[in-house]
């Protein structure tokens, strides 16, 4: 065959492309898998491949896979150094070979690459620090140009990297709020638990055991008694008890509502 000078104006479509799915949201597998079918369909870069590194064990897991519906991408994991996925981790640095063959580290491991063909990796960075790669086999046809297509490849990792860091922050950012929903969640709870109130007298012991049993259900309570005596210690056992904890708990000064 022979062998033509990548076109700027595709690449720059397929740019344009990538960065609209990389946009639209910010769940990682579904993104990466637009941005390797954008890449298939018309960057010339085939069976694309993106891996994200553990943070604390530096074992990459596939997010997603282009090329193979038999492959689930959550299945296969590359120990750290491993293939020429980990020697693109490892070094920080693209890896670009002319043919699969030539190059013994090469693990095949997704078994979905031709062997005598040309493959690309290139790093995924995220904060000065690598977190992955992206790796596709280029076109055939694309063989005298791998350094231009490997340059590509960098581009659209660039951007990747971006959505990488933007979910995790965001992902942090939830985490977060979760622990301190659920912080307040045992806080709320010790201060209107049945330990909370004050009383060990056999009548009180039945009002315990009355909210118990009222608590699991969703029926109307009436709660009567003297100023002073615990009606909303009551109530707020009864609501942090209930299976409607999560929900909001109400309060309403009936005495201020206009008759």
């Amino acid at each position: 065959g022979i062998a033509l000078q990548p076109d700027d104006g595709e690449d720059l479509e397929t740019l344009f492309q990538v960065s609209q799915v990389l946009s639209r949201s910010l769940d990682l597998k579904e993104t990466l898998a637009g941005v390797l079918q954008a890449l298939h369909e018309n960057g010339g870069l085939e069976l694309g491949m993106v891996t994200l590194a553990d943070q604390n064990t530096g074992e990459q897991q596939v997010i997603a896979i282009h090329g193979s519906k038999t492959i689930k991408p959550e299945s296969i994991r590359y120990e750290p150094g491993e293939g020429v996925v980990g020697m693109v981790l490892e070094a920080g640095d693209k890896v670009v070979l002319k043919r699969i063959s030539d190059e013994p580290r090469f693990s095949g491991k997704l078994g979905i690459y031709d062997s005598y063909g040309p493959f690309v990796g290139v790093p995924i960075r995220v904060k000065h620090s690598v977190a992955g790669v992206l790796a596709a086999q280029p076109a055939a046809g694309d063989v005298g140009h791998l350094t231009e297509r490997a340059r590509f490849l960098e581009m659209v990792a660039n951007l990747i990297g971006q959505s990488v860091r933007l979910s995790r922050e965001v992902e942090q950012e939830r985490q977060t709020l979760q622990d301190e929903r659920d912080s307040l969640r045992r806080t709320v709870r010790g201060q209107y638990g049945f330990d909370n109130i004050i009383g060990r007298s056999t009548s009180m012991r039945r009002v315990f055991e009355q909210v118990r049993q009222v608590a699991k259900w969703n029926t109307t309570v009436l709660i009567r008694g003297e100023t002073g005596t615990g009606k909303e210690l009551i109530a707020n056992a009864i609501h942090y008890n209930s299976p409607r904890a999560r929900g909001s708990f109400v309060k309403l000064n009936c005495a201020s509502l206009p008759e």
